[in-house]
Order: C-alpha cells, then structure tokens, then sequence
C-alpha cells in the first residue's frame, strides 16, 4: 500500500514537471500576456553640419548693411556635441552692429557627457576653459567654482542674484543652467503679459536639401497698429525647413522690417560619426581645468 502510494505520488509529480516545462516552451498565445523585453534607447543621430548666416538690413535712405558668419554644429552617438560660431564678434546675434574689417574670430563650446566637462574656447585668446561637471547621480542643487564665476543650477531653489552681465551660458550634462563669468541678472515679477495674437501658418510642401527630404512651414508674426508706437501693422516672417530627424532646421528665413533679413542654411552635412578631437580645443591652446562643488543656492537680491 505504502509502495503504491508512492509510485503514484512520482507519477503524478513527473506529470506535473512536464506540463510546466511544455508551458514554458509553448508560443505565447494572445488570451496569455508575454513578457517583452523593453527596446534599447536608439543612440543621438551623429552628425557635422555647417551653416552660413547671411544678414542684409536696409536702412531708410537705402543703404544695406550685409554681414556673414558661419556656425558649425556636431553631436556624436555617445551624446557629444559642439556649437561654434565663426565671424566678426560684434555682429554676433545683431547685424546691425560690427565691423567687417575686424578679424573674424571662432568661439565655441562643447559638451562631453561621457567625461562629464563642458569646455569653451575661442581663437582670439587662443584659451579654453574646461568645466568639471558633478556626476550625475549629484546633480541637484547648485554648484560653483572656487572663484565664484561659474554657477550652475540643477534645479535648486531660490534663484541666482543679479551680477553683472558678460556672461556666458551653458547647458550641463544633467540639463542644469550654468553660468560661466559671471550671472545673468534675475528679474522680479512684472505682471500680466497682454494677450498676443497668434501667428498665422502656411505648409511649404516638401523640398530636398542637402539631400534630404525637408519639410517647411511660414509663420507670419503681426504687430498691431499702435502696440509699439507703429502707425501701420508689423509684419514678421518666419520660414523653417526641417529634416525628421535632424535637430536642426536644415534653412531658416527671418524677415523682420526693423533688423532685415537673415538666412541660416546647411551647406554642408556629414552623417558620419565625427572624430573626438571635434569636440576638444584644438592643439596649442592654454587649457585650465576647473572643477565645480555644491553650494547653497543664494537668493534673489531686491533691485
């Protein structure tokens, strides 16, 4: 009686041991939920692209004034990236201002993730600074060198005092704010902003640029009589072209009657994975190391 039992209860164990194996190999059927393996997060699209700024404004009596400068935009699969600028430094983001017979300098800055620094260089000076960021598991709060004239915010409240302007601003590699010689100056509540009417949009169809296929739209911006002392509506425009996946417009028109016109376009594009001296400063220069540690994070100061 005893062997009987025990014959049965193995029996019945081998039984079971099979079924569970036979479910585990089964195909998963749509009434049984299948477990899913998250897809990997697709890497940052690599890429070196140069653009040509082109600013004409004229004037009442006629005459143009007509500035070009060039910007140099690369990122790599391991989220690097570099923005510079190439051109007279006076009629960096005003055309009105400058002169073209200044030497044309190049100031850049570039962020490394992967080492955690943000550097800035320029070729006038021929220095660059580099910026040892806080890792990232640290980044909250706000954070400065031992001068005093880098200060990051990750998110640390209250808000940076006013300093003097000639700054610099960057983005850390946490997606802090910082500021680099010197802070930008906060500014107190001003009240209710009037309503602004909302631009009207156009679809420019599809273009191919660079030889990518480009989509475009024209956002017409209008003042209203006598909202800035106009005596006659202030048409601004606005025209992007955007490639998916790119991120950056690969053209951009901006027609403004106070400042001209101005045309940002992609004259070269390379898909490639851009070498790492891309973004490091370039041979020769004086390089100073500067590491960032928590501070606490000052309040605003009355104006």
């Amino acid at each position: 009686m005893h062997k009987t039992c025990l014959h049965t209860l193995t029996a019945s164990a081998i039984i079971a041991i099979a079924i569970s194996l036979a479910a585990q190999n089964a195909p998963c059927q749509q009434t049984v939920p299948c477990p899913v393996n998250p897809p990997a997060p697709p890497k940052p699209l690599s890429f070196t692209a140069e653009i040509k700024i082109h600013s004409v404004q004229t004037l009442g009596d006629g005459t143009t004034i007509t500035h070009d400068s060039k910007e140099l935009h690369a990122r790599d699969s391991q989220g690097r990236f570099l923005t510079s600028r190439t051109g007279n430094p006076f009629s960096f983001g005003n055309p009105a201002f400058g002169n073209p017979a200044e030497d044309a300098i190049t100031t850049a800055n570039a962020n490394d993730p992967v080492d955690g620094t943000q550097s800035l260089w320029d070729s006038r000076s021929k220095k660059a600074r580099v910026l040892k960021m806080p890792p990232r598991d640290q980044q909250h709060g706000c954070w400065a060198n031992s001068s005093g004239t880098s200060r990051w915010n990750y998110g640390g409240m209250p808000t940076q005092p006013p300093v003097a302007a000639s700054s610099s601003v960057g983005i850390g590699t946490g997606g802090g704010i910082g500021i680099v010689a010197g802070a930008v100056a906060s500014v107190g509540p001003m009240g209710p902003v009037p309503a602004r009417p909302r631009p009207t949009q156009e679809d420019l169809g599809s273009a191919v640029i660079m030889g990518l296929e480009a989509h475009g739209i024209r956002m017409t911006f209008t003042t209203p009589v006598g909202e800035i002392g106009n005596d006659k509506p202030l048409i601004r425009t606005t025209e992007i072209w955007n490639a998916k996946g790119l991120p950056l417009p690969l053209r951009e028109i901006v027609s403004d009657p106070r400042s001209g016109v101005q045309t940002r376009e992609v004259v070269s594009l390379d898909l490639s994975e851009p070498p790492l001296s891309t973004f490091q400063p370039p041979e020769g220069y004086e390089i100073t190391v500067d590491e960032l540690h928590e501070v606490p994070c000052q309040s605003p100061q009355a104006p």
